[in-house]
């Protein structure tokens, strides 16, 4: 995105520039946390003892498309770090959100075969 870095991300969402300025709507993204044990690196850098626990997270936001656009990795000391989750009603219907979140080639990677219902 040309420009994207001039962009004042302080007063405004990275989200909302791209949708607004690029055209870009992410609508969707996935994040896995998982325990792990801090290495060398990662013990030096956090300040705590090499296999001290850590949380590990993973991210990654889709577009409308389904096209992948943002990506990164993150560790936390666990003993610092506490989640906050909040949960919220979609508005599309469970047919939409299961063909957004798990369109026909994921199922048929998940399960083996091709599926043409999603509910």
């Amino acid at each position: 995105c040309p420009g994207l870095m001039e962009e004042d991300l302080e007063n405004q969402s990275l989200y909302e520039v791209l949708e607004k300025k690029y055209g870009i709507r992410l609508i969707w993204g996935e994040r896995t946390i998982e325990a792990i044990p801090a290495d060398a690196q990662d013990a030096r850098l956090l300040k705590v003892k090499k296999g001290d626990p850590l949380l590990f997270l993973r991210s990654i936001t889709y577009t409308e498309g389904n096209v992948p656009v943002e990506y990164y990795e993150a560790k936390h000391r666990a003993d610092r770090t506490r989640f906050i989750t909040k949960l919220f009603r979609t508005l599309m219907d469970s047919k939409e959100i299961n063909s957004t979140l798990y369109g026909p080639s994921k199922l048929t990677k998940f399960f083996g075969k091709q599926y043409e219902s999603y509910t």
